[in-house]
């Protein structure tokens, strides 16, 4: 089933402009079903598990068995529509294989390995299939909203996140390049994944072929790897704006930490300004508004908030959005 859905969103995009060729936009339609479907198919390779572990066999082991066809499988859906993207080559001239294989290994692939550990920890965990992949779902939709939730809040306009790997956002004025941004959040993804897995070794059974929180002395090795693994996921997360993959206030705060107040505005920007240039900013800040008001025939109630950022780099960086205005109007 996963693999016919992987094959059928392939088939069709290599019929529509822009998905029909190896790069950002088919990988990214790729990455999102493969988040939903690489649970499930984990979910499949635990109800299949041996009736009987054979004797002496860790957690750890049993669960990184499993981990390792489930991951496998998961792969394999992904050949066919790679296979379908590339015979469309054929017809449609690709820009750059090169960096469309990246997108490639980043994306879909990096989603199908970092949500395999989200299905066999839910699929040792609940008896019942169907519960399983609900609370998988349930976990998919959690993660979609903790990262609406960063959009919605923050200053970013586009998103490195576990479900798509990367959105480009509304505002793109450059190509789009896999980087060592995109790494760094796909390695933080699959440090959450391993975790997973670490979780359902240390709280596996193999005699019993079950999980139960009794065996969590006795697996002491996964119980210790998931730890370290936590340890890993939550310190790379709290670099994660000065790392590129996390944009927050935070980061823009540090570096724009200087202000200036005028009747209107609050204007952010980094230390060192004169007081010569902090005049015309105010100043030209003040004139911009009254033309849009007079024009527009609007009332200006409140203060407005205005980042200046010292270059396209330094804003490109920390927003997502480089030579261009914008503003969030919620």
């Amino acid at each position: 089933m996963a693999a016919g859905l992987l094959l059928v969103a392939a088939a069709v995009m290599a019929f529509i402009p822009l998905f029909n060729l190896l790069g950002y936009e088919f990988c990214v339609v790729l990455a999102v079903l493969v988040s939903v479907t690489a649970p499930l198919v984990a979910i499949g390779v635990v109800r299949q598990r041996p009736a009987a572990w054979r004797e002496g066999i860790a957690a750890g082991q049993a669960v990184g068995s499993l981990a390792l066809r489930a991951a496998a499988l998961n792969l394999a859906t992904l050949v066919l529509p790679l296979g379908i993207i590339l015979l469309n080559a054929l017809r449609v001239k690709n820009c750059n294989l090169g960096e469309g294989f990246h997108f490639f290994l980043l994306l879909p692939v990096g989603g199908a390995l970092l949500w395999t550990g989200s299905g066999i920890l839910a699929g040792l965990l609940l008896p019942w299939r169907f519960l399983a992949g609900l609370a998988t779902m349930l976990v998919w939709l959690l993660v979609a909203a903790l990262n609406l939730a960063e959009f919605w809040s923050g200053p970013a306009m586009d998103s490195y996140n576990q479900i798509t790997g990367l959105v480009a956002g509304p505002i793109t004025q450059e190509v789009l390049h896999p980087d060592t941004t995109l790494l760094l959040s796909r390695v933080h993804g699959l440090l959450w994944g391993l975790l997973a897995l670490a979780l359902a070794g240390a709280l596996f059974d193999p005699r019993m072929n079950r999980c139960r929180p009794g065996v969590l002395a006795r697996n002491r090795r996964s119980l210790l790897a998931g730890c370290l693994l936590l340890l890993a996921a939550l310190s790379l997360y709290l670099l994660g704006d000065r790392l590129g993959f996390v944009r927050s206030w935070a980061a823009v705060e540090r570096l724009l930490a200087a202000s200036e107040r005028s009747e209107h505005f609050v204007i952010h920007h980094q230390p060192g300004w004169s007081a010569e240039r902090k005049r015309l900013v105010v100043r030209d800040h003040e004139f911009r508004l009254t033309q849009v008001t007079r024009t527009l025939e609007l009332k200006q109630s409140g203060l407005i908030h205005s980042w200046v950022f010292p270059s396209p780099a330094a804003k490109r960086r920390l927003t997502g959005a480089g030579s261009v205005q914008f503003v969030k109007h919620w």
